[in-house]
């Protein structure tokens, strides 16, 4: 019992420490320049978009090769229409900027998209 008691102690004092020492979120949007955040959540969000065309092209690239798909027209529409373009670079309740989060949504759906073909090729390899 003793041991445990140790333990949860040890394991309270970590969680204590990491909240003191990790970002407050409160804190979180005090922004110093709202102007240079919105600028910061604009570049952000083409980096994005850039990280997403590179993935991209690969899918698109494996898609023409292979056959043509769906997911060329997926890849294609989530690169035209990208958050970074459409959505105004303003923060949510929780201080994120809006269209810095839909541009990490679709460079996941991007690469998930490049996983599937992946796993697709892979599959028909060993078959």
């Amino acid at each position: 019992m003793r041991q445990f008691s140790e333990l949860a102690t040890r394991f309270a004092l970590f969680l204590l420490l990491g909240n003191i020492l990790l970002e407050s979120p409160v804190g979180a949007c005090s922004f110093v320049n709202v102007e240079a955040a919105r600028v910061g959540a604009i570049s952000t969000s083409k980096y994005y978009w850039m990280a997403a065309a590179v993935v991209g092209a690969l899918v698109i690239g494996v898609e023409v090769y292979n056959r043509w798909s769906l997911l060329l027209g997926i890849t294609v529409l989530l690169l035209v229409f990208h958050p970074g373009w459409l959505l105004p670079p303003t923060h949510g309740p929780d201080c994120q900027f809006i269209n810095v989060q839909g541009s990490q949504a679709v460079l996941a759906v991007i690469c998930i998209l490049l996983g599937y073909q992946v796993f697709r090729m892979i599959r028909r390899l060993r078959h």
